[in-house]
């Protein structure tokens, strides 16, 4: 038994279903420009001046670090602003998981571009201070 004969169909239902992928394909592509500026605005509030005051701090920019069993260890005049840049890098971090996390399209495209470049966001912050 034939649930759906196709040959039946008009031309007017195809053209509504047509409408229908074309609407869903624009929404989609909608939510990438939408979860970038989300992303931007976010590091622009939370990050940027936080970064900004500790580059302010060039005697100490020059300060080494190690990441050791998931924690900084410096020298003791860097101890400090290295755990402070660590801090801004789990921050940014988080606000990349939390963008990509409340848009599956933008998620999917994001780590199809990650692959590409042969990137890995989830091992980024060990990679700074490995």
């Amino acid at each position: 038994e034939v649930l759906v004969d196709f040959g039946r169909w008009t031309r007017k239902m195809w053209k509504s279903i047509a409408k229908v992928l074309v609407l869903a394909v624009a929404a989609l592509s909608l939510l990438v420009p939408l979860s970038r500026f989300t992303y931007h605005s976010r590091i622009e509030a939370e990050v940027s001046p936080v970064k900004d005051q500790l580059l302010s701090q060039s005697e100490l920019s020059e300060c080494k670090a190690e990441f050791k069993d998931g924690a900084i260890v410096a020298g003791e005049d860097c101890q400090d602003y290295c755990e402070q840049t660590l801090e801004l890098s789990e921050k940014r971090q988080s606000i990349l998981h939390d963008v990509r996390e409340g848009n599956f399209a933008a998620k999917l495209l994001a780590e199809a571009f990650d692959t590409g470049r042969g990137k890995d966001q989830s091992s980024k912050i060990a990679s700074l201070y490995g």
